[in-house]
């Protein structure tokens, strides 16, 4: 893997958000061997014969997800017409694409690189929350949560939503490959309390109270010569094909050495939040009444060999997470978005 430092490289920047889930989750902590590739698994929202939104186990409805690439409209070349366009404070223009039923792949791949997941350099352990220099760094991507460290003995992924296979099942909406880069944990604002998780009779899983990570990242190392990459989206499954834009081709901003974009899978009116103060809070509040656990992380479970009435949701906290401060100041698989 190349040196991020490196200054006659350049980077792919993707920061990934909502409901996504990262598989396989990293190797046995402590250990850093590298892995040929990983997947990002956008869940879908599994509707019953009538159309109907699924419920967790509190019987709250989930908002219909879509998997989604948001971009600065200047990063992209000949763009097709998007599904959405917003103003962002100091980033311009950006577009967003809706799609569906897609395995998204990256035409363009440097040499000799490979995934990595990112552990803190020094072995620190984790703590409540990064800040101290006893404690592993921000970017370790053990802050996102884990299904391993919800479950004593954690369900396995589904056989129909495995990623590596040609033709997956209606569980996922999306999946995208990741066949290099270094994937890092990512905190968007300040996380002020740890989170507990809770099932429907009140059990509270111990030991794990924790900030978790609501995003993560992969930064993806390219030749100085790299003028442009392009997304790919291809047919997930047998029989159907996928909606949105076949291909989106990007570039880097002039003398820039990292480009950014982001992907997700949220309701489409959550995409209009990004990149401003309002993305923090939606989710956790209905109204001016706040909302006591992260419904949507239950369609993680959905790719998960787990019955309902078994599903643990993170709680919710009016400190659960502060635009006060950008990120925390720094001294199975991993299931991202909450």
């Amino acid at each position: 893997m190349a040196n991020q430092t490196d200054k006659t490289r350049k980077t792919l920047k993707i920061t990934f958000s909502g409901i996504c889930t990262l598989w396989p989750g990293p190797p046995t902590y402590g250990e850093k061997p590298a892995i040929d590739n990983a997947f990002v698994i956008m869940p879908a929202n599994m509707k019953n014969d009538r159309g109907e939104f699924q419920t967790n186990d509190w019987d709250a409805p989930i908002p219909d997800h879509f998997p989604f690439v948001h971009v600065a409209a200047s990063a992209l070349v000949k763009a097709p017409p998007p599904d959405a366009a917003f103003v962002t404070g100091t980033g311009g223009e950006h577009f967003v694409y809706f799609f569906q039923d897609a395995r998204v792949e990256i035409d363009r791949q440097p040499d000799g690189a490979r995934v990595e997941y990112y552990f803190d350099p020094e072995g620190r352990p984790l703590a409540e929350r990064p800040g101290s220099d006893d404690v592993a760094d921000p970017d370790d991507i053990r802050w996102l949560a884990d299904v391993r460290d919800i479950f004593t003995n954690p369900p396995p992924l589904k056989p129909s939503a495995d990623p590596r296979q040609p033709s997956v099942g209606n569980e996922a909406a999306a999946v995208v490959n990741l066949v290099a880069g270094t994937i890092k944990a990512h905190f968007p604002a300040d996380s002020v309390n740890p989170k507990i998780f809770k099932d429907v009779n009140g059990k509270v899983v111990p030991g794990l109270q924790r900030v978790l990570a609501d995003e993560f990242i992969i930064e993806i190392p390219y030749p100085e010569s790299t003028e442009q990459v392009t997304l790919l989206f291809k047919p997930l499954r047998e029989g159907t094909n996928p909606s949105g834009p076949h291909k989106l081709v990007l570039q880097w901003p002039k003398k820039e050495k990292i480009l950014e974009i982001r992907m997700g899978n949220d309701p489409k009116d959550e995409t209009s939040r990004l990149d401003t103060d309002g993305r923090f809070d939606p989710i956790r509040r209905i109204g001016p009444v706040l909302k006591p656990r992260d419904d949507d992380f239950d369609l993680h479970y959905n790719l998960l060999d787990i019955q309902k009435g078994k599903r643990l949701l993170p709680q919710n906290d009016i400190q659960q997470c502060s635009t006060e401060g950008c990120k925390p100041k720094t001294g199975a698989p991993p299931l991202g978005g909450h």
